[in-house]
């Protein structure tokens, strides 16, 4: 295998059209565009949301709305 595979894929609005970690590519799973990363785990790529930031991003979605009003 080359690369890093022990890198991970961290954004702010996680929405990719392909993940790529050392050799291994996947298309991105079909989730709401969220805080997220990807990593690999026995060479397959998972994907999980950043559970630090999910109160964050409820506060942001709920001024969100209100600036909306």
């Amino acid at each position: 295998m080359h690369g890093d595979t022990t890198a991970i894929i961290a954004a702010a609005e996680f929405a990719p059209m392909q993940l790529r970690i050392a050799d291994v590519v996947s298309r991105a799973p079909q989730l709401k565009a969220t805080m997220e990363y990807a990593y690999l785990e026995d060479h397959q790529m998972m994907v999980a949301e950043m559970k630090q930031f999910v109160t964050w991003n409820k506060a942001r979605r709920r001024n969100t709305n209100q600036e909306r009003r």
